[in-house]
């Protein structure tokens, strides 16, 4: 699965694509994000689905 469609099935529970449009962050900045969001509920996004996230956001939600 590519990280757009992880992000929808997986951070889209609970927010929309627009929460991150309304952003720019670093992919540093948006790794700790999508860590902290790993944590609010145990075993829902893997490291593996959470680094494919990050990629998806740090290209298309990234500081230039």
């Amino acid at each position: 699965m590519d990280g757009k469609t992880l992000f929808d099935n997986k951070c889209g529970v609970c927010h929309g694509i627009d929460r991150a449009a309304a952003r720019r962050e670093t992919k540093e900045k948006w790794a700790s994000i999508v860590k902290e969001m790993q944590g609010k509920k145990a075993d829902w996004i893997s490291d593996a689905e959470a680094a494919k996230i990050v990629d998806y956001l740090a290209a298309d939600h990234g500081k230039k």
